[in-house]
């Protein structure tokens, strides 16, 4: 409680001096409370209870938004993340338990930097900059996306009417301050806008990783006994398209992959992933119908190239597109070592949804998603069975409330049926369900 004491007598300093900076300050943010419950993650009833959830988080954000005239701007954007209630916490821990037998104290809830950036153009010349911790995404956001904690990047643009160029530099990781062996995304940006509704771009990106340190720990022991990555660059081109076509609203995006990484052993191998988004959504009030068709790349079980031929997808840790799947429960992907957040490798869907405005307060709406692997894959953690291409089906419900203008209460409730690919040799996989429910206050 001190620290949020601390912040908010630094917000009302800094909105009390804004006159003698002659700035334009404003201050906004959110408390959401998230009720979670999440039942059979593992896809076996028989299992433990260790992978059945159910608890309330909080988080808290707060966002100090300057101005400085037309040229000059920048944002401080804080947040808890999400704080798990009835922890017995060293920070607010009074010295009752919430459970019998002894409680191990753990840090309080603590604000972090989600945003922090500088924005302004150049005197005298037709280019803008932003520097800082800040919120990213290329294209349609399906190969690159940091909207959750943002990355540390340089943002060089320019606007020539409708042309929006930019050059941005992201720095992935440092690793080891005194050693060349940083990992950086370069990426070149160019959209188009034709007209009021629609546009298109292109972004081209080369994420250098200089010692291999950021592939060694995304492929982990999949490379093999003793083997890691010593050098990797990863070019990814995509094409991307939003915008209105009659009564349709699409979204579509193309990425190749290509490029290289270089092994201990000295031995190579090529990037060769690619993935196509198509997203469409028609509104006929108070119904609007929606469908995605997605394909990432896979890499198949008998294939001995050594070649990275599933798509790999730089993702934050949000809901992309389903609520289990993908999110929760591992994912096809077989050739890195993350088992969730990897968007569409090795994925291909289908989905199916509409969504009806039952008075201008509250949605309700459903969307179906039939999801096969592009590659066979077992996975079943302990005993897989045979290769199959069948993830299984999803139904994700949702019911958005709007209490007032600045209070809405949203609610998904995802049901996962896997298919072959998660089975054992002598028994089906079992649903999966996850209840995901959040109360937002925004100011």
């Amino acid at each position: 409680m001190k620290k949020f004491l601390v912040v908010l007598v630094i917000v009302a300093m800094t909105c009390m001096s804004t006159m003698a900076f002659a700035a334009d300050v404003s201050v906004n943010g959110s408390i959401e409370m998230l009720m979670r419950s999440f039942v059979n993650m593992d896809l076996n009833e028989d299992s433990a209870l260790g992978d059945n959830k159910n608890f309330t988080q909080e988080r808290v954000r707060l966002n100090i938004d300057a101005k400085a005239g037309d040229a000059l701007s920048g944002r401080i954007g804080m947040e808890n993340d999400w704080d798990t209630w009835g922890r017995f916490e060293t920070a607010q821990g009074n010295g009752q338990l919430v459970s019998s037998g002894t409680a191990t104290p753990v840090a309080g809830p603590s604000l972090k930097l989600r945003e922090a950036w500088i924005g302004f153009k150049v005197p005298g010349a037709p280019v803008g900059i932003k520097a800082g911790h800040m919120l990213l995404q290329l294209g349609n956001a399906w190969f690159f996306r940091a909207m959750k904690y943002g990355s540390d990047a340089w943002v060089v643009y320019t606007d020539i009417d409708a042309l929006h160029l930019g050059i941005v530099n992201i720095k992935v990781a440092e690793n080891n301050t005194w050693l060349s062996d940083d990992t950086d995304a370069y990426a070149f940006v160019a959209t188009y806008k034709m007209g009021d509704t629609m546009s298109g771009g292109i972004n081209v990106t080369s994420v250098n990783d200089r010692d291999g340190k950021a592939f060694t720990s995304f492929y982990g022991t999949r490379l093999g006994p003793g083997v890691t990555v010593i050098n990797a660059d990863l070019q990814n081109v995509g094409l991307h398209f939003s915008g209105k076509v009659g009564p349709v609203k699409l979204n579509a995006e193309v990425d190749m992959q290509m490029g290289d990484a270089t092994f201990n052993n000295l031995s190579k191998a090529k990037f060769k992933g690619n993935q196509i988004v198509l997203q469409a959504n028609m509104a006929m009030d108070p119904v609007t119908l929606n469908a995605t068709l997605a394909r990432g790349s896979g890499v198949s079980a008998t294939d001995t190239s050594g070649d990275f031929k599933e798509y790999i997808a730089l993702m934050d840790a949000d809901v992309h597109y389903t609520l289990v799947y993908e999110y929760l429960v591992r994912t096809a992907e077989q050739q890195s070592f993350k088992s969730t957040g990897t968007g569409f490798g090795n994925t291909t869907a289908i989905s199916l949804g509409a969504a009806f405005n039952a008075s201008k307060n509250l949605m309700i709406g459903a969307d179906v998603w039939m999801l096969q692997a592009t590659e066979k894959v077992a996975l079943h953690p302990t005993a897989p069975a045979e290769v199959s291409s069948d993830l299984g089906l999803e139904v994700d419900a949702k019911i958005n409330w709007k209490l007032y203008e600045n209070l809405t209460w949203n609610t998904t409730i995802g049901y996962f049926m896997p298919g072959d690919a998660y089975r054992s040799p002598t028994k089906d996989a079992d649903a999966a369900r996850a209840i995901q429910s959040v109360l937002s206050f925004k100011f």
